[in-house]
C-alpha cells in the first residue's frame, strides 16, 4: 500500500512539474531564471521572441544584455538591494533588444528559495509593453480627433454665418463695379476663396467626426492659377 501511494504521488509530482513546465514555455511573457549571481540559467521561448536573444545566447550571460541605458544605475542597485533582502521587485522600465531597437516593458523580479529557505535562483518576468503603448496612442489620437469635431462645431455656425455675410456682400459689390472688368475679376476671386473656405470647413468637420471623405480628381492647374491670383 505505501509503495503504490509513494508512485501515486510520484506520478502526481511528475504531472505537475510537466503542467508547470508547459506553462512557462507558453508563456507570452519573457521569462528568466538567474543563479544567486545573476547568471542566466534559463530562459523561456517568449524571451527570445521579445527581445531577438536566443536561449544559446542568453544563458551563462547576465540580464544587463537588456540594459538599455534608460535606467540609472541608482535604479539597478535598488532592485538588486530589494531582491537580495528576499523581497520582489516590480517596475515599468526600458530595455534593448538584440538588434538595438527599445521597447517598454512591465517586470517583476522575484527571489526563489532552496529546502534550507535561502535564496538560490531569482526569476524575472517581463511583460512587452510595446503593442499596450500603440493602443494608448491611439486612443490619444482619438480623443484630440474627438476635441477637434467638438471645437470645429462649435466654431463652423459662425463662420459660415460670416462666410454668408461676406459672400453677400461681394455679390453686391459686384453688380456695382460690373462696367469694371478688372474690379470683377478680383472679386470673384474673393467670391471662390471664399467657397473653397466654407467647403474646407465641411471637409474639416467630416474629418474631426472619421465620417465619410469623398475624393475626386481636380484641375491642379486652374488651382494653382486660382493661387496665384
Amino acid at each position: 500500500v505505501g509503495s503504490a501511494r509513494d508512485i501515486t504521488r510520484e506520478k502526481r509530482v511528475e504531472l505537475e512539474r510537466r503542467i508547470l513546465s508547459q506553462a512557462v514555455d507558453q508563456a507570452a511573457e519573457s521569462i528568466i531564471i538567474t543563479d544567486k549571481q545573476g547568471t542566466i540559467e534559463y530562459v523561456n521561448p517568449a524571451f527570445t521572441k521579445i527581445s531577438g536573444f536566443t536561449a544559446e545566447e542568453a544563458l551563462g550571460a547576465n540580464p544587463r544584455i537588456l540594459k538599455s541605458g534608460n535606467q540609472t544605475a541608482e535604479y539597478y542597485e535598488r532592485l538588486w538591494a530589494t531582491i537580495t533582502a528576499g523581497k520582489v521587485w516590480q517596475s515599468a522600465l526600458v530595455d534593448r533588444r538584440k538588434d538595438g531597437s527599445l521597447y517598454p516593458a512591465l517586470m517583476s523580479v522575484a527571489p526563489i528559495y532552496d529546502d534550507e529557505k535561502n535564496i538560490s535562483h531569482y526569476v524575472g518576468i517581463q511583460q512587452d509593453m510595446t503593442e499596450n503603448k500603440l493602443l494608448e496612442k491611439k486612443f490619444r489620437q482619438a480623443q484630440k480627433m474627438e476635441s477637434l469635431g467638438v471645437l470645429v462645431s462649435g466654431i463652423a455656425h459662425d463662420f459660415n454665418n460670416m462666410l454668408s455675410g461676406i459672400i453677400g456682400n461681394v455679390y453686391l459689390a459686384k453688380r456695382k463695379v460690373s462696367s469694371i472688368p478688372d474690379a470683377v475679376t478680383k472679386i470673384e476671386n474673393i467670391e471662390t476663396l471664399s467657397y473653397r473656405a466654407a467647403d474646407m470647413i465641411k471637409q474639416l468637420m467630416t474629418y474631426a467626426r472619421q465620417g465619410a471623405i469623398e475624393k475626386k480628381p481636380f484641375d491642379i492647374i486652374s488651382f494653382a492659377n486660382e493661387v496665384s491670383k
